[in-house]
């Protein structure tokens, strides 16, 4: 598979939108002027690996180098998480719509408790 600067933009375009933050709110949380964002999302510009960085990590994303060999299991895992990701959210919209909250146990729960965790709405010993 070819890798190319349009998967790195698109990453970058859909972590934007899925965090609904403008072009204008991610420049003032990375720094990297607006006018540069967009010319990046546009193709027009090449981005600067500190640009890049600064923008993944903006968006909870990551930049990695991996092995050639293992990007059929990166792309599976990342598919699977994207899935997961968008159920989940289209869940709570629903919620939303419907006038509802999420319950404590719809959310994620830790993976482990300290027995001084007083908040903890799951109770004790569970």
């Amino acid at each position: 598979m070819p890798y190319t600067s349009e998967d790195i933009i698109h990453a970058l375009k859909e972590g934007r939108a899925a965090r609904g933050l403008s072009q204008r709110e991610l420049s003032a949380r990375t720094g990297v002027p607006q006018s540069h964002i967009s010319k990046i999302e546009n193709g027009s510009a090449d981005i600067r690996l500190s640009s890049l960085i600064e923008l993944a990590r903006a968006l909870e994303l990551e930049v990695k180098l991996v092995p050639r060999k293992a990007l059929p299991a990166i792309d599976s895992v990342i598919r699977s998480t994207r899935a997961q990701t968008e159920k989940a959210a289209t869940g709570t919209r629903n919620l939303r719509n419907q006038g509802m909250q999420e319950s404590p146990s719809s959310q994620p729960r830790p993976a482990y408790r300290l027995d001084e965790d007083a908040d903890d709405p799951y109770g004790p010993g569970d």
